[in-house]
């Protein structure tokens, strides 16, 4: 079974690997760099705050809302952003090197899995089979009374 399971895993991991680089590849084509203004000083609290900004889109329109900037930016500061196909900040594309990060993670960690679930049984089958023989001298040897 653990073998057999070794061919499974690394299938869901390639299907994984599959949609994900999918899903990079998506954003990588529609996100872009771009920079922002902050309009405001950054919040002091925690150390990536939403900060009111404006910036330039890849079309030449002004544009105002909130980015992520880090505590205390000052307002002025020209931080770094990402836009969207709707010119909208988001994160920035994931690195393709995550899809088989993630890939190699989700084999390795679906095989160990079922490696354990595996090791769970046999220890399970093991203890059943350790009281089998216990039950069986605790019974009275023999079902029919002496004769005497």
């Amino acid at each position: 079974m653990v073998l057999l399971s070794a061919p499974a895993a690394v299938l869901v991991g390639l299907e994984f690997h599959a949609e994900r680089s999918s899903v990079i590849a998506h954003q990588i084509a529609t996100r872009y760099p771009a920079t922002a203004v902050l309009l405001a000083d950054a919040p002091a609290a925690g150390t990536a705050v939403e900060t009111p900004a404006s910036w330039v889109t890849a079309g030449g329109l002004a544009r105002e809302g909130t980015v992520l900037a880090g505590q205390r930016t000052p307002a002025g500061t020209r931080v770094p952003i990402w836009l969207d196909e709707h010119d909208d900040p988001v994160t920035p594309p994931e690195a393709p090197s995550n899809a088989v990060v993630a890939a190699v993670a989700i084999t390795v960690l679906g095989w160990l899995g079922v490696v354990g679930l595996c090791g769970l049984c046999r220890l399970l089958l093991a203890d059943s089979l350790a009281k089998v023989p216990r039950r069986r001298e605790e019974r009275p040897h023999s079902r029919h009374p002496s004769r005497h």
